[in-house]
């Protein structure tokens, strides 16, 4: 059975988006831009895991 998780973080997170774009490299996944569902966001993000 498959489930979701949330997890303990740390910083600041990303504003709610969507059309965003989303890749991983090694253990870090970045999150960049798309938009807040009515301004375009132009920021990255990066989640290490």
């Amino acid at each position: 059975k498959q489930t979701w998780s949330k997890p303990m973080v740390k910083g600041v997170p990303p504003l709610p988006r969507d059309s965003h774009s989303c890749t991983t490299v090694g253990n870090k996944l970045f999150v960049f831009g798309g938009t807040d569902g009515q301004n375009p966001l132009n920021d990255l993000h990066v989640l290490d895991t």
